[in-house]
């Protein structure tokens, strides 16, 4: 009788790590899926940067005074897109650059046709490599090295002048007897 109750201990337990491996192995496998798919899912670098591109471009024909509702939705899209980008939901970052791209554009074409103009702008002092010449900027002075003889000829006259010794003058509050 003791020989059958461990008979059927052995057959449970191998029952139970069967389960185990199956339900285990099946679980890894779904994570492993899940991982690869989000490894393989680009970053939508390139939509970012033309949302980007476009809102500039709104933002040149005055669409925030002359379509300001479009405008306002582009930029607010495009905010989106980057939080979503920065938490790594790539796919909704995408969805959210697209949307916010297809409003810049239509703010941009809105301002136009409603008077807006890009003309030659001149560029700000900041980005205008020109105009730094202009500015005054402070000359720095050119640094002038020590010849290694005037250096030399420096230092024997320093060290001349702190071998000179000087009187020992006892402190008055000492008495000598």
């Amino acid at each position: 009788m003791k020989q059958s109750f461990q008979s059927t201990r052995v057959c449970h337990q191998s029952v139970y790590f069967r389960r185990l491996f199956r339900y285990g192995s099946s679980i890894l496998g779904l994570l492993l899926f899940v991982w690869g798919c989000t490894l393989f899912s680009g970053r939508p670098i390139q939509e970012m940067s033309d949302t980007q591109v476009a809102i500039r471009a709104a933002k040149e024909v005055q669409a925030a005074v002359l379509a300001p509702e479009l405008y306002r939705q582009a930029t607010e899209l495009f905010f989106r897109a980057k939080h979503e980008y920065k938490f790594k939901n790539f796919k909704l970052a995408k969805d959210y650059a697209d949307q916010s791209r297809y409003f810049a554009e239509q703010a941009e074409f809105e301002s136009l046709r409603n008077g807006g103009s890009r003309g030659d702008r001149e560029i700000p002092e900041d980005r205008n490599p020109a105009s730094s010449s202009k500015s005054g900027a402070y000359p720095y002075p050119i640094p002038q090295g020590t010849p290694a003889d005037m250096y030399e000829q420096r230092k024997a006259e320093e060290k001349s002048a702190l071998s000179v010794e000087k009187p020992v003058v006892p402190s008055p509050s000492v008495e000598i007897r």
